[in-house]
């Protein structure tokens, strides 16, 4: 499921260093809500796993941080 270093303040999160393994993806373990956004823009979407009923972010890595913010707008 991949690595990553993720530094949490309100209503933001900056990945670093993420990093896929064999299946390609890397998951966080903060819930996914549509309104997040990410930029550099990069592929962000749910992923179910442990039989949470709430999807986690699973998200493609880049080469730089990666910064998820709420995004206000409807």
């Amino acid at each position: 499921m991949g690595r990553a270093r993720v530094e949490a303040t309100a209503g933001r999160l900056v990945v670093r260093e993420a990093q896929a393994e064999l299946d390609g993806r890397v998951i966080l373990r903060y819930h996914f809500v549509p309104q997040l956004r990410a930029r550099p823009l990069t592929g962000l979407r749910p992923a179910l796993l442990d039989g949470d009923p709430v999807p986690f972010l699973e998200l493609d890595p880049t080469d730089g941080p990666i910064v998820i913010e709420m995004d206000p707008l409807p």
